[in-house]
Protein backbone atom coordinates (compact mmCIF):
# COMPACT_ATOMS: atom_id res chain seq x y z
CA UNK A 1 0.00 0.00 0.00
CA UNK A 2 1.27 3.51 -1.17
CA UNK A 3 2.08 5.51 2.07
CA UNK A 4 0.59 9.03 2.90
CA UNK A 5 3.00 11.58 2.73
CA UNK A 6 2.48 15.15 4.37
CA UNK A 7 5.46 17.79 3.27
CA UNK A 8 5.39 20.72 5.91
CA UNK A 9 8.02 23.47 4.67
CA UNK A 10 8.80 27.21 5.75
CA UNK A 11 10.07 28.69 2.17
CA UNK A 12 11.32 31.82 3.72
CA UNK A 13 14.12 32.04 1.36
CA UNK A 14 12.73 33.04 -2.18
CA UNK A 15 15.62 32.12 -4.17
CA UNK A 16 16.08 28.66 -3.08
CA UNK A 17 12.37 28.08 -3.70
CA UNK A 18 13.10 26.03 -6.86
CA UNK A 19 16.17 23.87 -5.11
CA UNK A 20 13.49 23.15 -2.56
CA UNK A 21 11.62 21.79 -5.49
CA UNK A 22 14.00 20.03 -6.95
CA UNK A 23 14.67 17.81 -3.94
CA UNK A 24 11.03 16.95 -3.27
CA UNK A 25 10.40 15.94 -6.15
CA UNK A 26 12.54 12.61 -5.16
CA UNK A 27 9.97 11.32 -3.03
CA UNK A 28 9.11 8.56 -5.05
CA UNK A 29 5.09 8.55 -4.11
CA UNK A 30 2.39 11.20 -4.39
CA UNK A 31 3.15 14.06 -1.09
CA UNK A 32 0.78 16.42 0.18
CA UNK A 33 2.77 19.88 0.11
CA UNK A 34 1.90 22.44 3.24
CA UNK A 35 4.15 25.27 2.47
CA UNK A 36 4.61 28.41 4.82
CA UNK A 37 6.15 31.58 3.81
CA UNK A 38 5.91 35.33 4.78
CA UNK A 39 5.11 37.33 2.11
CA UNK A 40 2.12 37.35 -0.16
CA UNK A 41 4.68 37.93 -3.16
CA UNK A 42 6.62 34.76 -1.83
CA UNK A 43 3.09 33.19 -1.68
CA UNK A 44 2.38 33.53 -5.62
CA UNK A 45 5.81 32.56 -6.56
CA UNK A 46 5.18 28.91 -4.79
CA UNK A 47 1.55 28.93 -6.31
CA UNK A 48 2.97 29.00 -9.63
CA UNK A 49 6.22 27.06 -9.17
CA UNK A 50 4.39 23.73 -7.43
CA UNK A 51 1.61 24.26 -9.76
CA UNK A 52 1.05 20.63 -11.27
CA UNK A 53 2.76 18.91 -8.00
CA UNK A 54 1.09 15.29 -8.39
CA UNK A 55 -0.56 15.69 -4.68
CA UNK A 56 -2.58 18.73 -3.27
CA UNK A 57 -0.83 21.71 -2.48
CA UNK A 58 -1.28 24.65 0.33
CA UNK A 59 0.28 27.61 0.84
CA UNK A 60 -0.03 29.85 3.89
CA UNK A 61 1.17 33.46 4.53
CA UNK A 62 2.28 33.26 8.14
CA UNK A 63 3.46 35.94 10.55
CA UNK A 64 7.73 36.20 10.82
CA UNK A 65 8.11 34.89 13.83
CA UNK A 66 9.81 31.36 15.18
CA UNK A 67 11.18 30.95 11.98
CA UNK A 68 10.66 27.28 10.37
CA UNK A 69 9.37 26.26 13.98
CA UNK A 70 6.54 28.04 15.21
CA UNK A 71 4.29 26.77 11.49
CA UNK A 72 5.98 23.05 12.36
CA UNK A 73 4.14 23.07 15.75
CA UNK A 74 1.52 25.19 15.29
CA UNK A 75 0.12 26.27 11.95
CA UNK A 76 0.50 22.54 10.78
CA UNK A 77 -0.10 20.66 13.67
CA UNK A 78 -3.66 19.35 13.50
CA UNK A 79 -2.73 18.20 9.68
CA UNK A 80 -0.14 15.66 10.63
CA UNK A 81 -2.73 13.04 11.76
CA UNK A 82 -3.45 12.53 8.07
CA UNK A 83 -0.71 11.12 7.02
CA UNK A 84 1.37 8.34 7.75
CA UNK A 85 4.71 9.98 7.75
CA UNK A 86 5.64 13.47 7.25
CA UNK A 87 8.66 15.29 6.22
CA UNK A 88 9.54 18.83 7.60
CA UNK A 89 12.07 21.23 5.56
CA UNK A 90 12.48 24.74 5.41
CA UNK A 91 14.57 26.99 3.02
CA UNK A 92 17.88 27.32 5.41
CA UNK A 93 20.17 30.20 4.71
CA UNK A 94 23.40 28.39 4.89
CA UNK A 95 23.98 26.79 1.93
CA UNK A 96 26.48 24.21 2.88
CA UNK A 97 24.95 22.95 5.82
CA UNK A 98 21.11 23.02 4.29
CA UNK A 99 22.78 20.85 1.07
CA UNK A 100 24.22 18.26 3.68
CA UNK A 101 20.77 18.14 5.63
CA UNK A 102 18.98 17.79 2.45
CA UNK A 103 20.96 15.36 0.44
CA UNK A 104 19.95 12.90 3.65
CA UNK A 105 16.60 13.61 3.65
CA UNK A 106 16.13 13.57 -0.30
CA UNK A 107 19.23 13.11 -2.16
CA UNK A 108 17.26 10.64 -4.16
CA UNK A 109 13.91 8.80 -5.18
CA UNK A 110 16.35 5.47 -4.32
CA UNK A 111 17.68 6.75 -1.58
CA UNK A 112 14.14 7.86 -0.02
CA UNK A 113 12.30 4.54 -0.95
CA UNK A 114 15.08 2.28 0.10
CA UNK A 115 16.22 3.94 3.30
CA UNK A 116 14.00 6.41 4.44
CA UNK A 117 10.23 4.94 3.70
CA UNK A 118 11.72 1.53 3.90
CA UNK A 119 13.07 2.04 7.40
CA UNK A 120 9.79 3.38 8.57
CA UNK A 121 7.49 0.40 6.87
CA UNK A 122 9.39 -2.39 8.59
CA UNK A 123 10.02 -0.82 11.90
CA UNK A 124 6.80 -0.36 13.38
CA UNK A 125 9.17 1.50 16.79
CA UNK A 126 10.97 3.95 14.62
CA UNK A 127 9.50 8.03 15.01
CA UNK A 128 12.32 10.17 13.73
CA UNK A 129 15.01 10.36 11.06
CA UNK A 130 17.15 13.22 10.82
CA UNK A 131 20.18 13.70 9.89
CA UNK A 132 23.32 13.53 11.57
CA UNK A 133 25.35 16.77 12.81
CA UNK A 134 26.95 18.46 10.05
CA UNK A 135 30.58 18.82 11.31
CA UNK A 136 30.75 22.47 11.75
CA UNK A 137 28.35 22.68 14.28
CA UNK A 138 28.93 19.77 16.12
CA UNK A 139 30.12 21.55 18.89
CA UNK A 140 27.34 23.29 19.23
CA UNK A 141 25.23 20.69 19.46
CA UNK A 142 24.72 21.45 23.14
CA UNK A 143 21.92 22.57 25.63
CA UNK A 144 23.88 25.90 26.05
CA UNK A 145 21.51 28.61 26.76
CA UNK A 146 18.60 27.00 25.86
CA UNK A 147 18.87 24.86 28.88
CA UNK A 148 16.21 26.76 31.38
CA UNK A 149 13.45 27.46 28.54
CA UNK A 150 13.98 23.87 27.13
CA UNK A 151 12.96 22.85 31.09
CA UNK A 152 10.35 24.92 31.26
CA UNK A 153 9.06 22.64 28.22
CA UNK A 154 9.32 19.57 28.93
CA UNK A 155 8.05 20.39 32.79
CA UNK A 156 4.56 21.19 30.24
CA UNK A 157 4.54 17.51 28.94
CA UNK A 158 5.30 16.16 32.39
CA UNK A 159 8.46 15.22 32.09
CA UNK A 160 11.22 15.95 34.96
CA UNK A 161 14.64 17.83 33.84
CA UNK A 162 16.26 15.06 36.22
CA UNK A 163 14.72 12.35 33.51
CA UNK A 164 17.00 13.82 30.74
CA UNK A 165 20.39 12.09 30.27
CA UNK A 166 22.98 13.94 27.20
CA UNK A 167 20.75 15.39 24.52
CA UNK A 168 20.64 14.90 20.69
CA UNK A 169 18.46 16.61 18.22
CA UNK A 170 17.77 17.30 15.05
CA UNK A 171 20.18 20.34 14.41
CA UNK A 172 19.20 22.56 11.95
CA UNK A 173 15.67 21.28 12.54
CA UNK A 174 14.77 18.82 9.21
CA UNK A 175 13.17 15.44 9.52
CA UNK A 176 10.93 12.36 8.37
CA UNK A 177 8.83 11.15 11.36
CA UNK A 178 5.62 9.00 12.22
CA UNK A 179 2.85 12.20 13.40
CA UNK A 180 2.47 10.03 16.89
CA UNK A 181 5.92 10.63 17.65
CA UNK A 182 5.97 14.39 17.31
CA UNK A 183 2.68 14.50 19.31
CA UNK A 184 4.28 15.69 22.66
CA UNK A 185 5.61 18.74 20.88
CA UNK A 186 2.28 19.98 19.97
CA UNK A 187 0.77 19.25 23.47
CA UNK A 188 3.39 22.49 24.44
CA UNK A 189 -0.02 24.56 23.43
CA UNK A 190 2.22 27.34 22.57
CA UNK A 191 1.01 30.54 20.53
CA UNK A 192 2.65 32.64 18.21
CA UNK A 193 3.20 35.67 20.81
CA UNK A 194 5.18 32.94 22.50
CA UNK A 195 7.85 33.61 20.30
CA UNK A 196 10.22 36.85 20.62
CA UNK A 197 9.73 39.13 16.93
CA UNK A 198 12.65 39.13 14.42
CA UNK A 199 15.42 39.97 14.51
CA UNK A 200 16.72 37.18 16.89
CA UNK A 201 19.89 36.08 18.20
CA UNK A 202 21.19 32.57 16.50
CA UNK A 203 20.76 30.84 19.27
CA UNK A 204 19.29 31.13 23.10
CA UNK A 205 15.27 31.68 21.80
CA UNK A 206 12.49 29.69 22.32
CA UNK A 207 12.95 27.91 18.72
CA UNK A 208 16.34 26.97 19.55
CA UNK A 209 14.52 25.04 22.85
CA UNK A 210 12.28 23.61 20.83
CA UNK A 211 14.71 22.28 18.36
CA UNK A 212 16.24 20.43 21.32
CA UNK A 213 13.40 18.54 22.37
CA UNK A 214 12.51 16.44 19.50
CA UNK A 215 14.18 13.32 20.02
CA UNK A 216 13.02 13.72 23.40
CA UNK A 217 9.70 14.31 22.35
CA UNK A 218 9.69 11.00 20.15
CA UNK A 219 11.09 9.00 23.32
CA UNK A 220 8.20 10.43 25.47
CA UNK A 221 5.52 8.97 22.36
CA UNK A 222 7.16 5.44 22.95
CA UNK A 223 9.05 5.50 19.77
CA UNK A 224 12.83 5.74 18.82
CA UNK A 225 14.75 7.92 16.50
CA UNK A 226 17.86 7.35 14.17
CA UNK A 227 20.80 9.66 12.48
CA UNK A 228 20.87 9.50 8.70
CA UNK A 229 24.19 9.04 7.66
CA UNK A 230 25.44 8.94 3.49
CA UNK A 231 27.15 6.38 3.24
CA UNK A 232 26.30 4.08 6.19
CA UNK A 233 22.87 3.93 6.19
CA UNK A 234 21.51 4.77 9.99
CA UNK A 235 23.28 5.76 13.71
CA UNK A 236 21.56 3.42 16.40
CA UNK A 237 20.61 5.67 19.29
CA UNK A 238 21.21 6.18 22.47
CA UNK A 239 17.92 6.99 24.39
CA UNK A 240 18.12 10.00 26.32
CA UNK A 241 15.03 9.94 27.99
CA UNK A 242 15.21 7.78 31.62
CA UNK A 243 11.71 8.69 33.17
CA UNK A 244 10.90 7.27 36.51
CA UNK A 245 7.54 5.48 36.65
CA UNK A 246 5.98 8.51 38.12
CA UNK A 247 7.31 10.69 35.11
CA UNK A 248 6.59 7.65 32.61
CA UNK A 249 2.90 7.98 33.97
CA UNK A 250 2.31 11.47 33.38
CA UNK A 251 3.58 11.57 30.04
CA UNK A 252 1.74 8.41 29.01
CA UNK A 253 -1.22 10.47 30.33
CA UNK A 254 -0.38 13.23 28.53
CA UNK A 255 -0.38 11.49 25.36
CA UNK A 256 -3.64 10.03 26.05
CA UNK A 257 -5.24 13.03 26.81
CA UNK A 258 -4.29 14.28 23.60
CA UNK A 259 -4.96 11.44 21.01
CA UNK A 260 -8.50 10.79 22.21
CA UNK A 261 -9.29 15.67 22.08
Amino acid sequence: MVPKIGVFAHMFHAPLFKEMRDYLLNIPWPSDLYLSTCTKENAAALERLFAGWSGHVSVFVAENRGRDIAPKILMFAPTHRHYDYVLHVHTKANADWRRFLLERLLGSREWVSARILYGFEHDPKLGMLAPEYWPPIEKWAVWGPNRITGEGLLARIGVDRFDIRGLEFPAGSMFWARPAALQPMFALSLTIEDFPPEPIGGDGTLAHAIERLFFIACEIAGYRWCMITVPGGLLTPCRIYHPTPENRRKAEVTIEALATA
